[in-house]
């Protein structure tokens, strides 16, 4: 099986899971995705009609192109009756379709030569990635690495659903106050949960925004020596296995 980058994919989730609305997860996830399978030629968060709803790489005039015409000509995604992809990992090769309107029209002016599209039937939006002549293609690796991402950022949206839902409104509507009194019941739950002191909730607080030892010692004037012995101590407290964990615990407090 060949290795993955886990200390990287952690990182990417920290980060993202820190997003305050769906704008916020795109970007974050968008920033940091090209550090573990990088891409030149686009990438964006599709929905099941391949609408893109955050897309870098592109231009607006591409999208509304293939959208508006292309999209039903696609030729590598199979779908059920109801519209749902159904395979499950999905990397395209260009080069190997056989000459179309599609590919000589739309998919050669633009330089694509392989495409990663992980669709999942039961992921409502998925990343996909595209590489052109100059990049390598796109390996079961690079596959896998996508596929741990989108199930993470399916289940981080889901959460930010059900909290647009608790509060009664979309998320971007959010005010200042709002997002304090969030926080305030985010602290007040753990804290009661697992009897975490004010300086392990600040430490716990950072970690979730993807801050090292050493970030958080100097946000909080400690020594890292001290970090890693608050995180000794909510390690225990909680009882989870590592910082992704205490990420996902603090996320589900919501």
């Amino acid at each position: 099986m060949a290795y993955l980058p886990w200390d990287h994919i952690h990182e990417l989730l920290l980060y993202a899971g820190a997003a305050e609305d769906r704008a916020d997860l795109y970007s974050r996830i968008l920033n940091r995705l090209g550090r573990i399978i990088p891409w030149d030629v686009g990438v964006g968060v599709f929905d099941r009609s391949i609408r893109c709803e955050a897309c870098g790489g592109w231009d607006r005039r591409t999208f509304e192109q293939y959208n508006a015409y292309y999209h039903a000509k696609v030729p590598f995604i199979a779908y059920d009756p109801n519209g749902v992809a159904r395979r499950g990992r999905d990397i395209v090769l260009w080069n190997r379709i056989p000459d179309s309107e599609f590919i000589r029209d739309f998919a050669r002016p633009l330089g694509l030569h392989s495409g990663l599209s992980p669709f999942r039937p039961a992921w409502p939006r998925v990343l996909s990635l595209q590489r052109s002549r100059e990049s390598p293609p796109f390996t079961a690796r690079d596959c896998e690495i996508l596929d741990i991402i989108n199930g993470h950022m399916h289940n981080y949206l889901s959460l930010l659903d059900r909290c647009e839902t608790d509060h009664g409104g979309p998320s971007a509507a959010y005010g200042r106050d709002s997002a304090e009194r969030s926080r305030a019941a985010l602290r007040s739950a753990l804290k009661a949960a697992f009897r975490l002191s004010d300086r392990e909730l600040e430490l716990l607080e950072g970690l979730c925004e993807g801050l090292s030892n050493k970030a958080l010692a100097k946000n909080l004037f400690i020594s890292e020596r001290t970090v890693k012995a608050h995180l000794s101590s909510i390690f225990r407290k909680t009882g989870c296995q590592s910082r992704l964990e205490l990420a996902a615990l603090a996320r589900r407090a919501y």
